[in-house]
């Protein structure tokens, strides 16, 4: 489905300013007539019990699921009229109200709207501005200054309320003000949402919001050529912040868990290859223009070439806190007064070199296209097949424990050792020849590499493990590896910034029944792209103040583990539709029945993650036919083919973005009939017919066999007889 406009605005991260900027860091998604929605006019929205957030517009209601809008349309004469909705209430069982701005009421049953109350034809008609449910289910309302109930059925009674009922009205009122809605004549909606931070509409338009204690900072908002206007504020169950207005469509804004470095903070260039901070809190940045940017926050960045305008493969500080720079396709640099020079420009080695890394010796090595080479008091090595290295570029290096070097390659070669040669621990096939990209030895037991389109593997000094896809890993196309020191491990790829807990991972590669929750931040949290770039080293990094960075083709990314908020909220799920043969089945519970032989069953369904719809993912399976669950990813449609005669249940789970379950996975039962010859009466029948027939065969045989027997015997017997004649007539 399209969403035009799908605009992202960020209110960019100033590094080193106080947190209270921080809490405008927001991620703004806009939906409008072109992309569903019944009109760009929206006047009111609501989030059922069910978890479905239904919007009211000028030219409509709508049931709205995070990728479609659901239009419901009025029963029988109602068709005809126009109804301007004013305000929409929610109850128990996903029921929903809606009043409108002529006095009416209506309420939306089984995908329809029925009327409770007729809409009035006088001028300055009391609206219905409250609804509620008290404890025992009864549902009232408030219209003007009278109060009635809504009975079972439908019909409304008038009611006097006493001490409870207003006491209840009340509360309700002062709910509503909180949550974001206009009660007071010529008010301004203002939310206050469950962090604590409050947001405001200003009466000439455009939201703020202020976290407590703090100053309100502005929410950029696309204004079009005008001022943002609002009509209502609604916080939903995740706490994403939905903006009714007027006039440019509904608006969703929630906080982002990622901030940006923009080209006003130390970039000259958006594409970023690689990154470092060193140990005085200065930052250096290759980009694709070439060169570095020396930055400090604060200051303004500063250009340092390279010869010939040649790209930075590889950034790296030693323990002498001197700064050097590879460029993959020329010479190495080393930062002295102020400027990068050549370091080895009488030898052909090192250079082309992608990796640099130093042992616990003091050891410098570098690592590229040419192979490996060690820098150590002025003396150059260069490592070869004696060596244990094969012709191959490696695109790692890291120390490892024990004062070796931990080395990878493009071609997915792991290689490990010291200054005494180096050993193969892992061939090119054990990961699936992909270019590794990253490498975290944590322990000599316990080593992550990530690989660029294989997953994320870990060797524990043995054995190799992979983790990918069918361990739920969201992307398989990793560019870097990063531990955050709180027992997170965070994945640069190409489909976002992926997180898992380290012990999860432990504990599934002992046990793969062990589940893995993985959390993937993409444009949906705040980045700006969702390809982290890979290739290049330092291809992610760990500041000093623990936060996480990592390059990408629009900025830098940060993530703040400590302030990365985890989306508990469990997604529920709902079977949208269901096909047996091409036929469409309304029925929600089941059983669906389909004609005899086989079928082709399909499902629609949907997980209901406001936050980022688009990363919840989905496993399902048909019972009975097959009981191991089928990751179906994003996808959100299932179909069997050629499903023999029998009684199954569909069964389909969502996860959401955070690694959420379903509460509960949703079913319905499917009845595929059997043709006549595929019934058990048939069988039993033709099971019969042939022990008939083999019975009567088996008679028959015998009763052949017993008159064979009789005509023997009296062969024999006529023998006998015939000797005893002979024999008497012998002896007279």
């Amino acid at each position: 489905m399209r969403f035009i406009p799908y605009i992202l605005l960020f209110l960019m991260l100033r590094v080193g300013v106080a947190d209270a900027a921080a809490s405008s860091e927001v991620v703004v998604r806009v939906w409008q007539s072109q992309d569903g929605l019944p009109s760009n006019v929206v006047r009111s929205v609501v989030q059922g019990s069910d978890g479905y957030l239904w919007v009211a517009t000028a030219e409509g209601l709508a049931r709205f699921d995070g990728f479609e809008f659901q239009v419901i349309e009025p029963e029988g004469e109602l068709r005809r009229q126009r109804l301007a909705f004013s305000r929409l209430f929610a109850t128990s069982g996903g029921q929903i109200w809606a009043a409108t701005y002529q006095s009416g009421l209506f309420r939306v049953e089984n995908g329809r709207l029925h009327k409770i109350l007729e809409n009035l034809r006088i001028p300055n008609q009391p609206l219905v501005s409250q609804l509620l449910q008290d404890p025992t289910g009864a549902v009232f309302f408030k219209r003007g200054t009278e109060y009635s109930q809504v009975l079972p059925g439908g019909s409304v009674i008038p009611v006097t309320p006493g001490d409870d009922l207003l006491q209840e009205f009340d509360e309700d009122l002062k709910k509503q003000v909180a949550g974001g809605r206009v009660v007071e004549v010529d008010g301004r909606p203002v939310l206050r949402d469950r962090t604590g931070r409050t947001w405001q509409a200003g009466f000439d338009g455009g939201l703020t919001v202020a976290a407590e204690g703090e100053p309100a900072v502005p929410v950029e908002l696309p204004e079009r050529g005008q001022t943002y206007r609002v009509n209502e504020l609604m916080e939903d169950r995740e706490g994403n912040v939905w903006v009714a207005s007027p006039v440019n469509g509904l608006v969703r804004v929630h906080h982002a868990r990622v901030g940006v470095l923009d080209t006003h903070q130390g970039q000259s260039e958006l594409a970023v290859w690689a990154l470092l901070e060193d140990r005085s809190g200065t930052w250096w940045i290759a980009n694709r223009r070439g060169g570095v940017n020396r930055w400090r926050p604060g200051e303004e960045p500063r250009y340092l070439p390279l010869s010939a305008a040649r790209s930075a493969a590889a950034i790296f500080e030693d323990r002498d806190s001197q700064l050097w720079v590879a460029s993959g396709g020329g010479s190495v640099y080393r930062l002295i007064d102020g400027v990068l020079k050549p370091q080895f420009s009488k030898t052909q080695v090192p250079s082309k070199v992608r990796a640099i890394a130093q042992d616990s010796q003091g050891t410098l090595w570098f690592g590229g296209s040419q192979g490996l080479v060690s820098y150590s008091g002025g003396t150059v090595r260069r490592f070869g097949k004696e060596d244990g290295i094969v012709e191959d570029d490696l695109s790692v290096l890291q120390p490892f424990p024990g004062g070796k070097i931990i080395a990878g390659s493009s071609s997915g070669r792991i290689l490990l050792g010291d200054g005494q040669g180096f050993s193969t621990i892992a061939s090119p096939e054990v990961v699936k020849h992909q270019w590794i990209s990253g490498i975290l030895p944590v322990t000599a037991r316990e080593t992550w590499v990530s690989t660029l389109g294989s997953g994320l593997y870990l060797w524990d000094g043995g054995k190799w493990t992979c983790f990918d896809a069918n361990d739920g890993l969201p992307d398989s196309r990793l560019t870097s590896v990063l531990e955050d020191g709180r027992g997170g491990l965070w994945l640069g790829s190409l489909g976002g910034i992926v997180r898992a807990e380290r012990k999860e991972l432990l504990a599934h590669a002992r046990d793969p029944a062990s589940a893995v929750k993985w959390l993937r931040l993409d444009h949906t949290d705040g980045m700006p792209s969702r390809e982290c770039i890979g290739g290049y080293q330092p291809s992610g990094w760990k500041s000093a103040d623990g936060s996480l960075w990592f390059p990408t083709g629009g900025g830098i990314a940060r993530v703040r583990p400590d302030r990365v908020e985890i989306n508990r909220v469990a997604p529920p799920v709902y079977l949208q539709s269901a096909r047996a043969n091409g036929t469409e089945h309304t029925t929600e519970t089941g059983p669906i029945i389909t004609a005899p032989g086989r079928a082709r069953l399909q499902f629609r369904f949907v997980g209901l993650s406001y936050s980022a719809p688009e990363k919840v993912t989905y496993r399902a399976r048909l019972a009975g036919l097959d009981d191991a669950w089928r990751e179906l990813g994003t996808q959100r449609v299932a179909a069997f083919e050629a499903v023999p005669p029998g009684d199954y249940i569909f069964e389909v789970m969502a996860v959401n973005g955070d690694g959420v379950r379903s509460p509960a996975p949703a079913r319905i039962a499917v009845v595929i009939k059997p043709r006549f010859w595929e019934t058990a009466w048939f069988y039993a029948s033709v099971g019969a017919l042939v022990l008939s027939i083999t019975a009567g065969v088996g008679w028959g045989a015998a009763r052949l066999r017993m008159r064979s027997r009789i005509h023997l015997l009296k062969i024999r017997n006529a023998r006998e007889s015939e000797r005893s004649r002979i024999a008497r007539d012998g002896l007279d």
